[in-house]
């Protein structure tokens, strides 16, 4: 069942509330950091039992967003805490 025409006009009206616009704002260019990195992960090369130039990246990308303890463990995990 669609949504009335009082519900529609409630979320519209919400929608354009300027800390609900904000935290849109921030969700989308969240969302679009998450994609670029994800991407940019995807994109490096670890075939298996060579996944270090993937790893170095990762643990790169943890120290940027200030982890704690960032390393790789003896197996190749990147590992960090918050």
């Amino acid at each position: 069942m669609p949504p009335s025409g009082t519900a529609i006009t409630a979320i519209e009206q919400l929608l354009a509330q300027p800390d609900v616009e904000r935290l849109l704002s921030r969700a989308s260019l969240a969302l679009a950091d998450t994609i670029s990195l994800t991407t940019r992960i995807a994109e490096t090369p670890a075939p298996t039992g060579a996944e270090g130039e993937r790893a170095a990246l990762v643990a790169r990308e943890m120290t940027a967003m200030r982890l704690a303890d960032v390393r790789v463990d003896s197996v190749g995990n990147v590992l960090g805490c918050r």
